[in-house]
């Protein structure tokens, strides 16, 4: 009779999952290529960034409700300010912390003082702005463009960031997919909507700078060798608590790290336990949690919005689906219009590549073409969707081709990119009907997760051909090289025919 084996001696527990999946697929080897692709890519984007942060006008404007009460009383109701989008609010709220160190009002009704600035940008919380003050006061002997020019570059600085933690976040993501290790450093760089973001002043450059890095930060708690724990989920935490209190738009970024954090704490060996998963949120509520204090003994409500200029405004959701053929006139719109569901698709799609509000003029064909050009941007998109799926599948069919941790980060992007268009459709529908012009513009603070799935699924035409893909690589290198050119080389026709803006511009 044989006798039962004892529980000490049976086979041991398999490891987690490697590092990479073992399909046979080949592996890119850092080093030199790696860092020439890089440095090649930082220095163009270095011209490209000269190109939008001096194709941006400045204007002396008369603002006489921004401006402080005193200020306007002693006929000082001039300021020289960037005429690109929000600019002019952006550094009223620099201006604000700077001379005062006091957040500006977000409207003369919640004016305290006559030393008080007002900016609508108030809505946001401080961090940018605060990280921005002493290159304001650094530049001021240079006179106000000096001013300008340099808090532009320090935006520019940070999309230099967002560049470098994005390639290597692709690289440790799925190292064996040359066209995702290889092209990610460029496809960000010269993606044209990048561009015209880092190369004005705002709060998103920053605040995609610490997206970025909480999403680094994701794939190597996935990915690296050595189980995750407790450290790891408190950086996780301070990374997306930092990025909240720069631009709420960083919460996207959440579910993304609830499915990463989940995931590891389920892997075999994992240090990671689930209460790490509570640590990672408490980080990030101990840093983001003061500001919506703050608005809400301030202001009655967590979130502060200076615009309700709803789409649906008297309209139920059923209504205009049902009805999205017919017009509607949103507030402050000066004629009705028709917001169909493929229109909002349009500008989504093409918005999160070019900034298409402004191009469009001059895009080959006009405005007859434009919505054509849009139309591309959406089957891209569509495509790439398409990929995906059929890639999902197909790893479905083959056990080989198993990658639990490559699963993860796939729908981890793909929830981080799901959450933003969401709210985007909640704010556009119920918030502010303004958002339908440039929604494209948000969904790039998810960049490092768009630009991953985007390679990913051009990956999966040629899964097994290293030269293939390296091929691929390049041409994507340069297609994305040629539209930045082009597109910029249209952003600044566009402000050369539109140098100015009105002169004086009160708050309405």
């Amino acid at each position: 009779m044989t006798r039962r084996r004892k529980k000490s001696d049976a086979a041991p527990l398999a490891p987690a999952e490697p590092l990479t999946p073992s399909d046979g697929r080949v592996n890119v080897s850092g080093g030199r290529t790696e860092r020439t692709i890089l440095a090649a890519t930082l220095i163009v984007y270095a011209v490209l960034q000269m190109l939008y942060i001096t194709a941006t006008p400045l204007q002396s404007i008369s603002l006489p409700d921004n401006l402080p009460p005193s200020r306007v009383k002693a006929g000082d109701t001039r300021l020289l300010v960037g005429i690109g989008p929000d600019e002019k609010e952006h550094f009223l709220y620099i201006v604000s912390l700077a001379e005062r160190g006091a957040i500006p009002a977000p409207d003369p009704l919640h004016r305290r003082g006559d030393a008080e600035y007002v900016s609508y940008q108030a809505q946001h919380p401080p961090l940018f702005y605060a990280a921005a003050v002493p290159v304001y006061l650094a530049a001021r002997p240079l006179g106000p463009a000096g001013v300008w020019y340099l808090l532009r570059g320090l935006c520019a600085l940070c999309g230099v960031g967002v560049i470098v933690l994005s390639a290597r976040a692709a690289r440790l993501a799925f190292p064996d997919r040359p066209v995702v290790a290889l092209a990610a450093a460029p496809f960000v760089a010269f993606l044209p909507m990048f561009g015209h973001m880092t190369g004005c002043l705002s709060n998103e450059p920053l605040a995609m700078l610490l997206g970025a890095a909480a999403w680094l930060q994701m794939v190597r708690i996935v990915r690296q060798e050595t189980p995750a724990g407790p450290r790891d989920a408190v950086l996780l935490g301070a990374l997306l608590g930092l990025a909240a209190l720069t631009r709420l738009t960083a919460l996207l970024w959440v579910p993304a790290a609830l499915i990463v954090l989940i995931y590891a704490a389920r892997r075999r060996e994992s240090r990671l336990p689930w209460p790490s998963v509570a640590l990672c949120a408490a980080c990030c509520a101990v840093l983001a949690a003061p500001w919506f204090v703050r608005n809400i003994l301030e202001y009655g409500t967590p979130v502060l919005r200076t615009f309700y200029r709803p789409l649906l405004e008297g309209i139920t959701l059923p209504d205009y689906i049902v009805n999205s053929s017919q017009p509607i006139q949103p507030r402050g719109f000066p004629q009705p219009i028709v917001v169909t569901p493929l229109l909002v698709m349009l500008w989504f799609a093409s918005t999160a590549w070019v900034p298409f509000w402004l191009i469009q003029f001059y895009v080959p064909g006009g405005m007859q073409a434009a919505p054509a050009w849009q139309a591309v941007f959406l089957l891209i998109v569509i495509f790439s969707l398409v990929l995906l799926f059929l890639n999902a599948s197909r790893a479905r069919r083959e056990s080989d081709a198993a990658d639990p941790g490559g699963r993860c980060l796939l729908w981890a992007a793909g929830a981080a990119i799901a959450f933003c268009v969401l709210a985007l459709l909640q704010q556009m529908f119920w918030t502010d009907w303004n958002v339908l012009y440039s929604p494209g513009r948000y969904i790039v603070a998810a960049l490092p997760a768009t630009s991953l799935l985007f390679l990913f699924a051009l990956s999966t035409l040629a899964r097994r051909g290293e030269k293939i893909q390296r091929s691929m690589a390049a041409v994507v290198a340069v297609v994305m090289l040629i539209l930045a050119f082009y597109t910029v080389t249209l952003v600044r026709t566009f402000y050369r025919d539109h140098p100015r803006q009105a002169d004086v511009q009160p708050i309405t």
